[in-house]
């Protein structure tokens, strides 16, 4: 069997040379997204008290970083979770499209509102966590 052939070739989630690691990341990413979909909520309704971050944040609204957040760490996650259970080709690239929309949304949200938040930390190694898991996928 050629690398292509086998790169191509359904497998079940649980295939002895994957694991379990696309239910772990099924999981990882169905939280990160039910979360991220928690925050714009709570965002877009003016019930996150952002203090002087609204300041910080671009064009100063919190309804713009609220969709932002759901298109982000919420459309993203979904998508790849929905590719991994149809056994898309393209799952594990979505993947690590998770992994870097997270770690660059924690990096963006230093940089522009500094660090704020225990859940900072957290989050950026909760991306890492994913792109690692990603890694170790059999491509």
């Amino acid at each position: 069997m050629t690398r292509r052939t086998r790169f191509f070739r359904r497998r079940s989630l649980t295939d002895s040379s994957r694991g379990n690691i696309p239910t772990l990341l099924i999981g990882l990413e169905t939280m990160l997204s039910v979360a991220a979909a928690g925050g714009a909520v709570a965002m877009l309704a003016g019930t996150t008290p952002l203090g002087e971050a609204t300041d910080d944040l671009p064009f100063r609204s919190p309804v713009l970083a609220g969709v932002a957040l759901a298109a982000i760490n919420g459309i993203v996650p979904l998508t790849a979770v929905v590719g991994t259970l149809r056994r898309a080709w393209w799952a594990p690239f979505a993947h690590l499209a998770v992994s870097a929309a997270l770690v660059g949304w924690i990096a963006l949200q230093v940089a522009v509102i500094g660090l704020t938040s225990w859940l900072q930390p957290i989050l950026l190694a909760y991306g890492i966590l994913v792109g690692l898991l990603a890694v170790d996928l059999d491509w």
